[in-house]
């Protein structure tokens, strides 16, 4: 398996092998790692969730929504993920570090 970094410190798998069909058939998971410093937002969206079930619930059905649109398209499954993500972020309200 082969890995990038991005611009933001997120690591993520290029290897065809790892690819979403019609690339690839070997992933089974999608797994992100983040630096300590790009890890603040992903955490406040988290624990916003566990605080407010009706947007977890609402987040869910959207994930399930997209599943079935994109089965094969990884990136417009996560783009359409965009707007609610801001909107959780925007909602749970600035960083406490």
């Amino acid at each position: 398996m082969t890995s990038t970094v991005t611009h933001d410190g997120e690591r993520w798998s290029n290897a065809e092998d790892d690819a979403m069909p019609p690339f690839g058939t070997g992933r089974t998971h999608h797994i992100h790692v983040h630096t300590p410093d790009a890890v603040e937002p992903v955490i406040r969206f988290r624990d916003h969730l566990r605080a407010n079930p009706d947007d977890a619930r609402r987040y869910g059905a959207l994930k399930r929504e997209l599943a079935a649109k994109f089965a094969t398209d990884r990136e417009g499954y996560t783009s359409g993920k965009d707007r609610f993500v801001q909107d959780v972020l925007r909602k749970a309200g600035p960083s406490s570090g």
